[in-house]
C-alpha cells in the first residue's frame, strides 16, 4: 500500500514538473520575442 501511494506522489510530481517545463518554455520563447512555433533555432 505504500509503495502505492508513493508511485501515485511521484506520477503527480513528475505531471507538476512536466506543466512547469512548459510553462518556462513558453515564458522564455516570450521573453526571446520568438513565435511559438520556431523554424530555425538561433545560434
Amino acid at each position: 500500500m505504500i509503495l502505492s501511494t508513493y508511485a501515485k506522489l511521484a506520477l503527480i510530481e513528475k505531471a507538476s514538473w512536466a506543466k512547469a517545463a512548459l510553462f518556462l518554455a513558453r515564458a522564455h520563447r516570450r521573453t526571446r520575442g520568438q513565435s511559438l512555433t520556431p523554424r530555425r533555432p538561433q545560434a
